[in-house]
């Protein structure tokens, strides 16, 4: 029976669910934030080129790797890092659009 084996189980193991204080700062997740609030309104506005949507989405890679060198023990870091992942899939989509669909226009090369 199910009962049976979760009581068989080794209890042992506890899971530590506080956020702790670490040495990052929350003014670096917020500088974090404010780069990937101007890399989308700048490069990923209504009107779109390729190239902008290419720069915002290799540095928004560098941001969301830089996040993962830091320690993931502070309310922050999961805003700012689910930030970054919401804001490559929104790119990603962009580039994989090759056509202008209701608001959101892909012009086209210079």
């Amino acid at each position: 029976m199910i009962e049976d084996e979760i009581q068989g189980l080794d209890n042992t193991m506890t899971f530590d669910y506080e956020l702790k204080q670490s040495s990052v700062e929350e003014s670096t997740y917020f500088a974090y934030v404010e780069e990937i609030q101007k890399i989308m309104t700048e490069r990923v506005f209504i009107y779109r080129k390729i190239e902008d949507l290419t720069y915002a989405k290799e540095n928004i890679q560098i941001i969301k790797e830089a996040l993962e060198a830091l320690p993931s023990n502070q309310i922050g870091f999961y805003k700012t890092y689910n930030m970054a992942i919401i804001a490559l899939l929104v790119v990603d989509a962009a580039l994989k659009r090759n056509d202008s669909i209701g608001t959101h226009m892909l012009l086209p090369k210079e």
